[in-house]
């Protein structure tokens, strides 16, 4: 995976991951161990998740963990989403700020959230799935 942007957020990602087409179609891969090695600091993966939203502008979030913080990866399947996640940690310097990320089902993009994160999206378009 190749990181395509760096937040100023420290530890949040944008990645475009590898998207392999030929005749009988296309084979995204979205995880692997090397990127729970070397970006999730070998913190296990607890759930995965697809979210359907019927109705444009359907918004969910702002979603984070406490006490038990967690990585969030997030893909848009289908559709396309205007995501923003919030820095809540305390001792960081932007503690409080926020970067934005627009994902669509189009590009092979995937979002990397760090712990201590909260995060939320608004659909763009109707049919929308979020991986």
């Amino acid at each position: 995976m190749k990181i395509i942007y760096k937040s100023f957020l420290s530890g949040c990602y944008l990645f475009e991951h590898p998207n392999f087409n030929d005749e009988r179609g296309n084979f995204l891969k979205i995880f692997s161990n090397y990127f729970k090695k070397k970006m999730l600091k070998n913190h296990e993966i607890k759930q995965v998740n697809i979210s359907t939203n019927k109705k444009s502008y359907s918004i969910r979030g702002m979603h984070y963990q406490n006490p038990k913080p967690e990585f969030k990866i997030v893909k848009c399947l289908e559709g396309q989403i205007f995501d923003v996640v919030v820095d809540l940690r305390s001792k960081s310097k932007t503690f409080m700020k926020k970067d934005i990320f627009k994902l669509n089902s189009k590009t092979p993009h995937l979002l990397l959230i760090p712990e201590n994160f909260a995060h939320g999206y608004q659909t763009l378009k109707a049919d929308t799935k979020v991986l």
